[in-house]
């Protein structure tokens, strides 16, 4: 099944019905070279019980990475409190088709995401009240040599110009040591490169 909103802004490539589950199925290589080269391609319409599948919502990113986001500067401290707030936020999870493999059987990953810019897709799942891999009394991740990149280098990151920036939210700025900015951008490369991002 396949289902595209207007102006193909967001898009469930295929999902597969077992049972009262839903499971989606990672389209070929071919269809996504396709997709890209003709986004605007009409698709069949889902059938009727399928019509329950969640589909991201459209939001205004730059609003809210200016609200979210600052730069790193020599200045910037952290450390980590072990405090899950991280993890308990109603979060929408962008998560690369490699982590997708790797972590399919443990997140509820039921959402495809396409960016209108360039055509390509990436799985989605989002965390209700607080992630399925969080231990609740030791407030650390039961899935922490998996867990994906957005979760391993949070509260830092890179923008699209490369330079370091962190989450205004997190409980753990401002605390500890004074963040050497070298060492982090490293970290980060070294983890996307393990998600299968193009460094």
């Amino acid at each position: 099944m396949s289902r595209r909103k207007k102006k193909g802004r967001v898009t469930i490539i295929s999902i597969e019905k077992k049972g009262t589950r839903f499971k989606l199925k990672r389209p070929s290589f071919l269809k996504r070279i396709l997709f890209k080269a003709n986004p605007k391609k009409k698709v069949k319409k889902p059938v009727q019980d399928e019509r329950d599948m969640k589909i991201a919502k459209k939001i205004d990113e730059a609003r809210v990475q200016k609200k979210e986001w600052a730069k790193v500067d020599g200045g910037t401290r952290w450390e980590c409190q072990k405090c899950g707030w991280c993890c308990r936020q109603n979060w929408r999870v962008n998560v690369t088709w490699k982590e997708y493999d790797r972590l399919k059987k443990v997140l509820n990953i039921e959402q495809i995401v396409v960016d209108p810019k360039t055509g390509m897709t990436h799985p989605l799942f989002e965390i209700t009240d607080a992630c399925v891999c969080l231990d609740t009394k030791t407030n650390l991740c039961k899935i922490r040599r998996k867990w994906p990149y957005s979760c391993a280098t949070f509260p830092f990151g890179l923008d699209p110009k490369g330079v370091l920036i962190y989450s205004k939210w997190c409980k753990g700025i401002g605390e500890g040591d004074k963040v050497d900015a070298d060492k982090m951008r490293k970290k980060i490369l070294k983890e996307r490169k393990r998600a299968g991002m193009d460094v």
